[in-house]
């Protein structure tokens, strides 16, 4: 299936050779991310824990951007040593209430604790209101991410 999107989240920051050394976000604030250097809770994190998750949700007819709105303050309520290495949010051009998101996390662990945590299950209970259908989601072991295999 292909499907032409839009996207909300990361690029290769200025200056930066490719997105493993650093990301820019959407919205100014910037990662880096080189191997190795990734520390949560004072323990180092392996290249081959890294966790994805894939979802898709559909906004009610004329409340997609206020999906998008709320999905990007849940993103934000993890805080910046969630774990979260990094995300997107698109929207096909062909179906304009349909949400698709993307995850890479340094572990599962991290995944589950940070959407558990009070900030985040409260702009999660907010999405129901918003939603056509129940969300859908998929979830992996990051196997490859750009030009590094982690296996």
């Amino acid at each position: 299936m292909t499907s032409s999107a839009n996207t909300i989240g990361c690029s290769p920051a200025a200056g930066s050779a490719n997105v493993s050394s650093a990301l820019r976000f959407s919205d100014g604030w910037e990662r880096r991310l080189e191997p190795g250097s990734i520390e949560r809770k004072g323990v180092s994190v392996a290249d081959d824990n890294m966790f994805s998750v894939y979802g898709r949700m559909t906004a009610l007819p004329g409340r997609r951007d206020e999906l998008i709105a709320l999905l990007l303050d849940g993103f934000r309520a993890g805080g910046d040593d969630s774990g979260l290495l990094t995300y997107s949010i698109n929207t096909a051009f062909d179906d304009p209430d349909t949400v698709w998101l993307t995850q890479l996390w340094i572990d599962k662990e991290a995944h589950d604790a940070t959407t558990r945590s009070e900030p985040v299950a409260a702009v999660t209970r907010q999405l129901p209101p918003l939603l056509a259908r129940q969300p859908e989601g998929f979830y992996g072991h990051a196997v490859h991410v750009h030009d590094r295999t982690t296996e």
